[in-house]
């Protein structure tokens, strides 16, 4: 029963309700140790036009498919949650702006070279987006990075 309160039954990743009451103990534990701890946002951009071209059968494959991703991308003690509809936030206490920013880049590339079943066309997540915030005292905050240096969606 305690895994249906904290858990997405489609992605099988934490839900948000975990995620508020996790961002909340992380960020408790970096202020009181002086550690960092770093976020990274997820949006997959027109995933309204996914499931408006290949069915939402399609569209919930390509959120298990990213959200199976994310985690096997990260830290056993990384959060990996369902922010809410196509959108996902990684917690990664402890991770200084740069580890994050190369965890985020290995991810974008993994995402965009992986096949994505029943599609008729190349892979729509190609150009990504991702939003990197990190409690990092020596580091820029806020930075995004993407494949092409502008604002390219996931």
């Amino acid at each position: 029963m305690t895994d249906l309160a904290i858990y997405d039954k489609l992605t099988n990743v934490h839900n948000r309700r975990y995620f508020d009451e996790k961002i909340r103990i992380e960020t408790q534990k970096s202020f009181s140790s002086h550690t960092p701890i770093s976020l990274i946002m997820v949006d997959i951009d027109f995933f309204k036009k996914v499931n408006d071209t290949y069915g939402h059968h399609a569209g919930d494959s390509v959120l298990s498919k990213i959200a199976s991703l994310l985690k096997s991308s990260v830290r056993k003690d990384d959060t990996v949650a369902r922010y809410g509809g196509e959108e996902f936030v990684l917690i990664l206490p402890g991770a200084k702006l740069e580890v994050t920013s190369i965890i985020a880049e290995r991810i974008r590339r993994l995402v965009e070279t992986t096949p994505f079943e029943n599609r008729r066309r190349p892979n729509p997540y190609h150009h990504q987006h991702w939003d990197i915030q990190s409690s990092d005292p020596s580091s820029e905050v806020g930075r995004g990075i993407s494949k092409d240096g502008g604002s390219s969606p996931l």
